[in-house]
């Protein structure tokens, strides 16, 4: 029996474990309107950016080509704004280009848990630019403040990663599933063990 059982518990264990889906946000996904309160949804996965000055724009035109920014973007005046995440995610990816001829220093990105993380601008191609990567512990979204006093931004190519558990009926499904192979390897170990007996 103690064989069944292990099995059982391999089973669950494996399909208990976490599920990941990558999300990438093109900037394209909704037509140009600005971001308060826009909440757009891709592959099962809501974002909602909050910015309540009205000043940047989802699916804007300009910069094009650059490192890490390219048309579409979210572009308006230089402002601070929040995303957040329908799911928790333990990874964010994204490029972000201000309107310097020189790098900059000084971008921050404030995590829903609390860490505030740089994003320092050190391209200049031609423009000043940079990609913030986050991977660790689960978050549900990030607020952004640019760097310095500079007129315009970019956004773009936000990418995350979600965490997806499997929810608690689908654990005792799965588990109700397999009760009856275990009985049923149950049953036949203790017949063979009755007949080695006798």
């Amino acid at each position: 029996m103690h064989y069944a059982v292990r099995a059982t518990l391999l089973l669950m264990l494996c399909t208990t474990t976490a599920m990941a889906t990558t999300v990438t946000l093109l900037m394209d996904e909704v037509p140009n309107q600005p971001i308060h309160n826009l909440t757009v949804t891709k592959s099962g996965v809501a974002f909602t950016f909050t910015e309540p000055t009205g000043t940047l724009f989802y699916n804007s035109f300009g910069p094009d080509g650059l490192t890490y920014v390219q048309d579409p973007t979210i572009q308006g005046l230089l402002r601070t704004f929040t995303v957040t995440f329908s799911a928790q995610v333990d990874f964010i990816q994204f490029g972000l280009a201000e309107s310097s001829l020189t790098p900059l220093l000084g971008a921050s990105v404030t995590l829903s848990n609390g860490t505030v993380l740089p994003l320092n601008l050190t391209l200049t191609d031609p423009v000043a630019e940079g990609q913030f990567t986050y991977s660790g512990a689960p978050v549900t979204g990030f607020s952004l403040t640019p760097a310095g006093a500079n007129l315009f931004m970019a956004f773009d190519n936000l990418t995350v990663n979600t965490i997806t558990v499997p929810e608690v009926s689908s654990f005792v499904l799965i588990v109700v599933g397999m009760l009856p192979a275990v009985v049923l390897v149950w049953g036949r170990r203790r017949t063979l063990h009755s007949i080695r007996r006798n």
